[in-house]
């Protein structure tokens, strides 16, 4: 089966993998034409946890990509998803089947307003995080960091029907487990969590263009600061009735790790494990800040307001990159406005 995904870095090139793994084929929306030049041979060499040549076509146009295919993955970074409305919407019909993979501040909300606006409905699965992991390397290579093997999903479709979960899971190896509270996936996309704590505490670096490893940035002092911020996610879940796993106890399950293990040790020993890997950012534009903290820590803070729920730690983090970017990250969500009527109690 042929696929339509928007994106053309790291995550939407580990997904083709994945797709190619599971014997589909992908077609790349490119919606600024740049990310997609080096893909013009049509093909993606894959390393990693995915490794070979992987046949991929870059779409003409939105326009064209969904006139040929019924399912579309959005697998770009979240400061895209006004981009991603303006070239898609004119071209959805009921048939497509839309995944979000993975979604930020409630953006399948959104999405499915601006359909209806236009009287169409077709499904809408979103996904905590991201099918799989990927960092797009010069020219058409991707390494593919991790598969994820289980990925909390929500859909108002039911999981049985057409686009459903159950749909997806048909097609992608069963990797969709099914969620039933739009706010739990708000409140698990775990990125910002981690990133933001990592991207401050590590800043010299990215700014020098140094080389580091993310794992291994990740001291006992980053870990303090993350678990510290994560304390207030989980503070906003409890408000909203959600009882969120927390980031240290996610990490010990996904890696194998003894229960009560230091964050650190289990962050250095994982550094040890994969030789380095992944890099850290050496970017200022690093998605690290650009998306996570406008997408991610705005929003929180902004739960945290609409449930009274006290969030220092996070508004510091946000008020510290704004002050070293010199601009106004809290203004660069269009989409906050919509969080207390979208928010699924």
């Amino acid at each position: 089966m042929k696929f339509a995904i928007i994106g053309t870095g790291g995550v939407a090139l580990a997904t083709a993998a994945l797709l190619h793994q599971n014997g589909h084929s992908a077609s790349l929306i490119s919606l600024s034409g740049l990310g997609g030049q080096a893909l013009i041979p049509g093909q993606v060499t894959a390393a990693g946890a995915i490794e070979g040549t992987i046949p991929v076509e870059l779409a003409a146009s939105p326009a064209r990509a969904l006139q040929q295919i019924d399912h579309l993955i959005i697998a770009t970074s979240a400061d895209r998803y006004v981009s991603v409305i303006e070239a898609i919407l004119p071209h959805i019909e009921d048939r497509h089947q839309i995944l979000i993979s993975g979604e930020l501040s409630q953006f399948s909300a959104v999405l499915e307003q601006e359909l209806l606006a236009r009287g169409k409905t077709p499904s809408i699965v979103s996904l905590a995080t991201t099918l799989a992991t990927g960092r797009r390397r010069e020219g058409p290579t991707v390494h593919v960091g991790l598969i994820r093997a289980s990925v909390l999903a929500f859909s108002k479709t039911p999981s049985s029907a057409r686009g459903g979960i159950d749909h997806w899971n048909g097609l992608l190896n069963g990797a969709l487990v099914t969620c039933e509270s739009a706010a739990r996936i708000l409140l698990s996309n775990l990125n910002p969590i981690v990133h933001a704590p990592n991207a401050l505490c590590n800043f010299t670096r990215i700014e020098k263009g140094e080389e580091w490893s993310n794992y291994g940035g990740i001291t006992a002092g980053v870990a303090n600061l993350l678990e510290t911020l994560d304390a207030e996610r989980l503070a906003i879940g409890r408000a909203l009735g959600e009882d969120l796993v927390s980031y240290t106890e996610n990490f010990t399950r996904a890696n194998g790790f003894e229960p009560q293990m230091p964050l650190d040790e289990m962050a250095s020993a994982l550094h040890q494990k994969r030789g380095g890997l992944p890099k850290g950012p050496t970017d200022l534009a690093t998605r690290y800040i650009t998306e996570d903290v406008p997408f991610g820590l705005v929003v929180l803070e902004k739960l945290g307001a609409l449930e009274q729920i006290a969030t220092p730690v996070t508004s510091s983090l946000i008020s510290v990159f704004e002050a070293i970017y010199d601009r106004n990250f809290r203004d660069e969500n269009p989409f906050l406005q919509q969080l207390n009527v979208t928010i699924n109690r």
